[in-house]
């Protein structure tokens, strides 16, 4: 049975409405050590993202971090559906060289995963999928390539 993104999730320790202080947002990614702050509406709407890189940039310009997260925060955000296969989203990771990603029911951000928590999924199905062919190990000098092709293999 394949993985999907719903079970690989993990629940959002904190997110901040667009008129919440860069100061406070900034406490808040480094209370919880985020690199991505995301950033809803009242309905719980995903409207951005605010990464740490940067909240950091600008406090090496301005240590008061001035304004609100609405003029820092990127609106271009990568997401995936929670009904969503574990190989979707590491394609979408492979796109958007990111840390996290969003996971949205509907419109509604139900939560976020990491290439932390999907990568011993792939590794694992990479090592079953694998095993039993009589092919050479993977050299341990190098991280495993996951192309589209094994990846696929994984559903």
């Amino acid at each position: 049975m394949p993985v999907s993104v719903r079970d690989l999730m993990s629940p959002l320790p904190a997110v901040v409405g667009p008129e919440t202080s860069l100061s406070e947002a900034a406490e808040l990614i480094w209370k919880h050590r985020l690199s991505d702050l995301y950033v809803t509406g009242s309905s719980g709407c995903l409207l951005g993202v605010l990464p740490d890189y940067s909240v950091l940039k600008l406090s090496l310009t301005d240590p008061e971090l001035p304004g609100c997260v609405a003029s820092l925060m990127s609106c271009q955000v990568a997401s995936v559906a929670s009904c969503q296969s574990a190989v979707e989203v590491a394609l979408r990771f492979r796109d958007a060289v990111v840390r996290s990603i969003p996971v949205l029911e509907g419109n509604r951000l139900v939560g976020m995963v990491t290439r932390a928590e999907l990568l011993p999924h792939l590794i694992a199905s990479s090592a079953n999928s694998s095993s039993g062919r009589g092919s050479a190990p993977a050299r341990r000098s190098r991280p495993p390539h996951f192309s589209e092709h094994r990846l696929k293999a994984w559903l």
